[in-house]
Parts: structure tokens; C-alpha cells; sequence
């Protein structure tokens, strides 16, 4: 999505003690900001629980705060949602 939402997640993460790489143009296309994280064996499963938490909590405000919803993320990477009960969840976040 836009790189705006990145920068304030990849700052958000690091200060949740969350180690991330944002990837941002001209690695990728201009509206189509990513975060860019590495899972490894030494990771536990309150680790990924925290990183999980961490998107849950903050990705629907500062979606909000640039004007975004899910939807445009999902058209800016040609995609949708993982399932319908995310798709409702999401719309009730927006």
C-alpha cells in the first residue's frame, strides 16, 4: 500500500521490539509498500503471537489515519481476503 502505512509500521514494530524491513520503491512499485519479515526455528510461538498482534492492533489505525481501507490494499497487490470471516472482520474495522 502506500508508503506512509509502511513507515508508521516498521517504526511501530521496532519499537515493539519487532525486527522488519520495509519495502518500498524502487524495490517495488510506488503504492505498493510492504514489510518485509523473516521467521526463523529460533522464533517462538509468542514471538509470531506478538508480531500477529502487533498488525492486528496497529494496521487498521494507521490505514485509517491515510485515508485507506482493506480493500485498497487488496487492489494495489491484485488480491483479497484469506477468507470471509476476515472480509467481515476487516469491514467492521473500517
Amino acid at each position: 500500500g502506500k508508503p506512509e502505512v509502511g513507515f508508521k509500521l516498521s517504526k511501530y514494530f521496532a519499537s515493539e521490539g519487532i525486527l522488519c524491513n520495509l519495502a518500498q520503491f524502487p524495490a517495488v512499485s510506488v503504492n505498493n509498500a510492504g514489510m518485509r519479515i523473516t521467521l526463523t526455528n529460533h522464533h517462538t510461538l509468542d514471538d509470531i503471537r506478538h508480531l500477529l498482534k502487533s498488525f492486528d492492533k496497529m494496521l487498521p489505525v494507521f490505514l485509517k489515519q491515510e485515508n485507506m481501507t482493506y480493500d485498497d490494499i487488496y487492489a494495489a497487490f491484485g488480491t483479497g481476503p484469506f477468507n470471509k470471516s476476515i472480509q467481515a472482520d476487516n469491514k467492521k474495522a473500517a
